[in-house]
């Protein structure tokens, strides 16, 4: 007979479902909501830590965590991306795509200034993080705008992750394919397939090291 496993703690106080759920560095969790809001909890006590909410006017459709562990970045279904200090709960910078943003992702180093956004038009987009408002003053950068590139990639995107040392960034649509992008020069460094299912979801860890190679 299968084993019952019993939660060991219940999170409630989300007023619609609850779209992505992620961990920082420091053990922290972030949920996105479709009620427009977003939410930091403390799970070793089992507690609601802040709402990250009053800013979005769409439901959440993403949240992806800084390598620091104390920004998130939070997607929505109007393209308004947000991103948080959650040591104040007061968003640090906004940018905006034309399209809902379906999925993002921030570089997985503390040091890192990267932003990558898939939309509902297949499009990956990537940011500055650097120029977002407050930020510049923090990151000085050459670029004048947060929004470097954008390339057509795939049927709508579902999926989007930087590797681990935040030289790849990949993308998975519904398409079925997986594509390898230089988070540098938004080169497709190769595809993985094009099935007739689209590809929802990915781990966080990618090898990268000879995929130009391949």
């Amino acid at each position: 007979m299968p084993m019952r496993l019993e939660p060991a703690c219940r999170l409630t106080g989300h007023e619609a479902c609850v779209v992505r759920g992620t961990f920082n560095s420091h053990g922290k969790l972030a949920t996105a909501s479709a009620d427009s809001s977003a939410k930091i909890w403390d799970l070793s006590e089992g507690r609601l830590v802040s709402t990250l909410g009053g800013v979005h006017t769409h439901p959440l459709t993403d949240c992806a965590w800084h390598g620091s562990g104390n920004w998130l970045v939070t997607a929505c279904e109007g393209g308004a991306l947000r991103l948080w200090d959650i040591r104040t709960g007061v968003p640090v910078g906004s940018a905006k795509c034309d399209d809902p943003t379906y999925c993002v992702s921030l570089g997985n180093s503390p040091n890192s200034c990267s932003l990558a956004t898939g939309d509902s038009q297949g499009v990956l987009h990537l940011w500055d993080v650097r120029q977002f408002a407050s930020l510049s003053s923090h990151y000085p950068s050459d670029h004048n705008k947060p929004h470097i590139d954008a390339v057509a990639s795939h049927a709508p995107l579902s999926s989007v992750e930087h590797s681990q040392d935040d030289s790849v960034i990949v993308t998975a649509g519904l398409d079925g394919a997986v594509r390898m992008w230089s988070s540098w020069s938004a080169d497709c460094l190769r595809t993985l397939g094009a099935g007739a299912s689209g590809t929802e979801c990915m781990g966080a860890t990618i090898a990268t090291s000879d995929i130009r190679d391949k």
